[in-house]
């Protein structure tokens, strides 16, 4: 009896054993993601021999072949750019991007039977101008679309609109023609749509206004004509508008927009022919405002945008700026990036002087003549990076320095002025410093020798004399440009053609 019951026990302790572990394994075969079917791993596996033919002669710098990566005996929900379903395993994202993606998109690619799709970015690769085959209007489940830089021709097709849950869509710097389309009206969850850098034309359709989730508009760089249309102010949920580099006309209307949340907004490089209302000022959480070269009537009155308190970024180059001094500086923004250059500026502005948090400062190309004032040595005495001065009229400094002051300064442009006397000394940080065809006379202080951040130092077409200091031979590591020709080192007049 007792035999029978120990043999009872081992038998009843074999069986728990056998069940523990087969359910241990199961767990862990469970745990450790092997999800993906076999066809799905065939799908993914099938473009690897349709476009990686090595590396194109246009590939993008940081692109890197994933598909390469992919082997047929592991797990597909491992690879690289491949996202699943923790659930069930379907394959529900696909990231392509940079990938050395060569040649046609096919309607028989086996990528569109992976029909659980829900992100897909094939960016940044070369689909030798194909069409966007009309298979993409059965990935019904895409949420997110990225087709940008990828060599895409043709007409953007009207079975996009099918894809109904889409949240993000960029079409960006293809080959895209024909009118923009008024059926991305139909995509009424968009966030973000981006069609900029294509060759679409027609106007604006009315439809878009429709999208009252769009937050971001991209229609740069294509040959959109008409009004600019009033409701893209009024949408409430659009943050960044961009229309820029098209041939869009005025006048703008900024009526009824006082629930817009617009923080980005560029109509640079338009056709206005019309003046910029005053109620722009009612676009109150602008930091983004971009209005180059819009071929305004008469002059633009600078200190309205004065009253956009939110400003951190300005872009009126290209226009003629009336400026006026009726202003209080403690109200003014406080500007990181101005642009203001070919404005027909005759002297330095003001307001400058109370914009100590500045980053970027162009104003070039304009009439700005005289002295330097002494105290534009504190605009943007701690923060300025980037200071365009060239092509002005500007003689002299009112005050001059050893060294200019700005502690950060990396970009420092003095070209084609009248500046008279000796070389200034560009900050001890900065790396691009140009000064060439100026009236500069006298001996280069060795103290330029201390800047040796420097990359590139032109100072041809000038009068400087004596001997080029011998410690600039220290850059070599980092100097790749020197440009000192047409100047009369060494005591004698060296002309070079």
């Amino acid at each position: 009896m007792k035999k029978m019951n120990h043999h009872l026990m081992l038998c009843l302790f074999s069986c728990l054993f056998f069940i523990s572990h087969a359910h241990s394994t199961s767990t862990s075969s469970t745990s450790s993601g092997q999800f993906c079917s076999p066809d799905q791993s065939s799908a993914l596996l099938q473009p690897r021999q349709e476009f990686v033919k090595g590396m194109p002669s246009d590939y993008y710098n940081g692109s890197y072949p994933k598909m390469m990566s992919w082997k047929a005996d592991t797990d597909c929900c491992s690879w690289n750019g491949v996202t699943c379903d923790t659930k069930n395993g379907q394959v529900i994202g696909l990231n392509l991007r940079n990938s050395h993606l060569y040649g046609p998109l096919n309607s028989n690619s086996s990528l569109f039977s992976l029909r659980h799709l829900q992100k897909l970015n094939l960016g940044f690769n070369n689909f030798s101008s194909s069409t966007i085959p009309s298979e993409f209007g059965q990935l019904v489940n895409l949420t997110h679309l990225n087709l940008s830089h990828s060599v895409f021709s043709g007409q953007i097709p009207p079975f996009i609109s099918n894809l109904s849950q889409l949240t993000h869509l960029s079409l960006s710097s293809n080959n895209f023609h024909g009118q923009l389309p008024s059926f991305f009206g139909n995509l009424t969850q968009l966030e973000e749509l981006d069609i900029s850098r294509n060759q679409l034309k027609g106007s604006i359709p009315f439809e878009i206004s429709t999208l009252s989730h769009l937050s971001n508009l991209y229609l740069s760089c294509n040959s959109l004509t008409g009004a600019i249309p009033s409701f893209l102010f009024t949408m409430h949920s659009l943050l960044k508008l961009d229309p820029s580099q098209n041939q869009l006309t005025g006048p703008l209307k900024f009526q009824n927009i006082s629930s817009s949340l617009l923080c980005y907004l560029s109509l640079s490089r338009n056709n206005l022919n019309e003046q910029v209302p005053k109620s722009i000022a009612n676009l109150t959480g602008l930091e983004y405002l971009l209005l180059s070269s819009i071929n305004v009537k008469g002059k633009m009155e600078l200190n309205m945008f004065f009253k956009l308190r939110e400003l951190r970024f300005l872009d009126l180059s290209g226009n003629n700026l009336l400026i006026s001094k009726e202003y209080i500086n403690s109200t003014l923004p406080k500007f990181s990036k101005l642009w203001l250059s070919s404005c027909n500026l005759r002297e330095f502005p003001d307001f400058l002087e109370a914009q100590n948090e500045l980053i970027y400062l162009d104003l070039s190309n304009n009439s700005i003549e005289g002295k330097i004032p002494k105290w534009y040595w504190n605009v943007g005495k701690e923060t300025l990076q980037s200071l365009n001065l060239s092509i002005n009229l500007l003689s002299n400094f009112e005050q001059p320095l050893k060294v200019l002051p700005w502690k950060n300064m990396v970009y420092l442009d003095l070209c084609a002025n009248m500046l008279q006397g000796p070389l200034p000394i560009p900050p001890l940080s900065t790396r691009y410093f140009f000064a060439a065809s100026n009236n500069l006379t006298g001996r280069i202080s060795p103290m330029i020798c201390k800047a040796n951040s420097l990359q590139i130092l032109e100072l041809s077409n000038n009068q400087l004399i004596g001997k080029i200091p011998q410690r600039l031979g220290n850059f070599s590591s980092s100097l790749l440009v020197l440009n000192m020709r047409n100047n009369c080192f060494k005591e004698i007049c060296l002309k070079h053609s």
